[in-house]
């Protein structure tokens, strides 16, 4: 039997950020469609952890990315259309398993913010400056 992950997700108005806060994830499997269908499993220890759902919006895959590192999978996935999305998953409704990651967040009418891409790769972040009008 699997366990539900918890997804904790941020957003600009170009990427969705998603961490799954698991430690040392063995056979981990992620999908990730330009449809917006979401699905990754993986192992810690003897338990397998899953999460599957269909994102608020399509995806650009050639610029998408993720990376298992040692205490949690990161994801930054590039939205195909760049607008701020109302909720992560296409269907409403409150899921205990989505959470906002709030050391990420940036509302979409802040001043001036510095939308920075996380690569998931070791701490390299990729900056761009962006002027809100």
């Amino acid at each position: 039997m699997s366990m539900q992950a918890t997804l904790k997700w941020a957003q600009r108005a170009d990427w969705v950020y998603i961490k799954i806060d698991l430690q040392d994830v063995k056979d981990a499997v992620v999908e990730y469609t330009k449809e917006g269908h979401f699905k990754f499993e993986g192992k810690v220890g003897d338990k397998t952890y899953t999460a599957e759902t269909d994102l608020f919006g399509e995806l650009d895959l050639e610029e998408s990315h993720h990376a298992v590192m040692a205490r949690s999978v990161s994801f930054a996935l590039k939205k195909a259309e760049g607008v701020w999305w109302d909720r992560l998953c296409k269907e409403s409704g409150k899921r205990r398993w989505v959470v906002t990651d709030w050391d990420r967040w940036a509302d979409e009418d802040d001043d001036g913010y510095t939308e920075e891409v996380d690569t998931g790769m070791g701490g390299m972040v990729s900056r761009r400056q962006r002027t809100l009008a």
